[in-house]
């Protein structure tokens, strides 16, 4: 290809960095941007595309670092790195965070460019439109433009066919951006006729990672009035107990399989699913942690107002979730529900399945492990007897009252066993037992 790219630049004469990590984002965000720029684009078209190819880069890294596969999820620093380049696009259009982006007459005046469309790559205009202008009305959005924004990555094409699918979305479209080469371009073009879109690319190559936004769905999900009665809770669940138990306080349950990790677009869906603007997650785990940072930030280009809350643990979460008032702002949630859950101290009992170092010595297949606050601590024979010494552990430092989540195939004798335990270190103090049904741990506790 006639430019090269700034990723190749980069790395030209030195060894290129591992796949998989923040500076793979970097490198296809740059490269991105430079090949747009060439083209003749705008400022903001520049940003966007940026934008698009480190959030596409992002989700691949998943694939790229067997940690992250394993996971479930995509790199941390790459999350911190969109986010950079989200904030860079809306100061570009002169977003503010509660604000329509200003249409792109007023955008291209603010950022001293001519009024006249570019030229794209291939010759052709370039036609600016942005979906904050998007009407309620699902045929046609309110600014006159395009109904979608259609996006897909191309594959096994080639210079020729991509010039010919760039002059058929030009037709059919606008906002047309095509960069890439060496048998992989960024495709986005705004249309109402999102088939014709797609067909165009299956004709010049291999088309995927499509995604397909409405504008009108946008702008309403946008300009949904953010109320404290709008606020919904999103829950991980790893037992079909603990599943009740968030579903029962009103939260809307993401169910996590014996081996099986919560994705970013399970959670992205039970956001969009809870019907609210401002939306809390409880990821109850700390793996789950950054899938839940990855579907937030995702959320967040929908209008959804998503935070975090840091829960390590499902007991941490019940705890969360106990203080939480549906009447009450999303930012008092926010700290009253962090507080609570930073305030839980957790542990847990279970089996190792392999031989592991841990802080305490080495474990072995079928040897019962004490945890607390996810470091091994214990390491024993019987449940019941570890569970007590986890449970005097968490308890050295003062509590008023534990909770038992009792997991599957543990007897009511085990959780017993352990709350008679607690009982007995002379303190006043109130037990809970759950059945929580998870699969991993006999046992999980908490301490408030």
């Amino acid at each position: 290809m006639a430019v090269r790219r700034a990723s190749d630049r980069a790395y030209a004469g030195v060894t290129r960095p591992v796949e998989g990590t923040i500076l793979t984002v970097a490198a296809s965000a740059a490269s991105a941007a430079e090949l747009a720029a060439a083209t003749g684009a705008d400022l903001y078209t520049v940003a966007h595309a940026s934008l698009a190819a480190a959030r596409v880069a992002l989700a691949d890294t998943t694939a790229q670092l067997p940690s992250l596969a394993s996971a479930g999820v995509v790199d941390a620093g790459g999350i911190g790195y969109v986010l950079v380049l989200e904030a860079l696009e809306r100061v570009i259009a002169g977003e503010l965070a509660s604000d329509p982006r200003p249409d792109q007459a007023e955008l291209r005046t603010s950022a001293g460019l001519e009024p006249a469309t570019h030229s794209g790559h291939s010759g052709h205009a370039v036609r600016a439109g942005h979906p904050e202008h998007a009407g309620d009305d699902d045929s046609q959005p309110g600014w006159g433009g395009p109904a979608y924004e259609v996006m897909y990555l191309l594959s096994h094409s080639a210079d020729d066919a991509v010039a010919t699918l760039r002059e058929r979305l030009d037709a059919m479209g606008d906002s047309v951006l095509v960069v890439g080469g060496e048998d992989l371009w960024n495709v986005h073009v705004h249309v109402d006729d999102v088939g014709a879109a797609i067909e165009a690319g299956i004709e010049a190559g291999r088309p995927h990672r499509i995604v397909v936004t409405h504008f009108g769905d946008l702008h309403r999900m946008r300009t949904m009035p953010s109320t404290p009665e709008g606020v919904a809770v999103v829950a991980c669940a790893a037992g079909e107990g603990l599943a009740k138990v968030f579903s029962t306080a009103g939260a809307v349950v993401v169910r996590q399989g014996p081996s099986l990790r919560i994705s970013a677009g399970q959670l992205l869906d039970a956001i969009r699913s809870a019907g609210s603007r401002s939306v809390l997650v409880l990821p109850n785990d700390t793996d789950t942690q950054l899938a839940a940072e990855a579907a937030a930030s995702a959320a967040g280009d929908a209008g959804i107002e998503v935070h975090v809350v840091r829960s390590r643990s499902a007991v941490q979460g019940i705890a969360a979730l106990a203080v939480f008032e549906p009447t009450a702002s999303v930012q008092e949630n926010v700290v009253a529900m962090g507080g609570a859950s930073a305030a839980t101290r957790f542990g847990g009992v279970t089996v190792a399945t392999k031989e592991a170092q841990t802080s305490v010595g080495s474990c072995h297949p079928g040897d019962v492990l004490g945890v607390v606050d996810g470091d091994v601590v214990v390491i024993g024979k019987d449940p019941a007897l570890v569970g007590a010494q986890v449970v005097a552990r968490l308890l050295a430092v003062g509590g008023e009252l534990l909770t038992v989540i009792r997991g599957a195939g543990a007897g009511p004798e085990l959780s017993a066993v352990v709350a008679a335990s607690a009982r007995a270190c002379g303190r006043d103090i109130e037990v809970g037992i759950i059945d929580g049904g998870q699969s991993t741990y006999a046992l999980l506790l908490g301490v408030e």
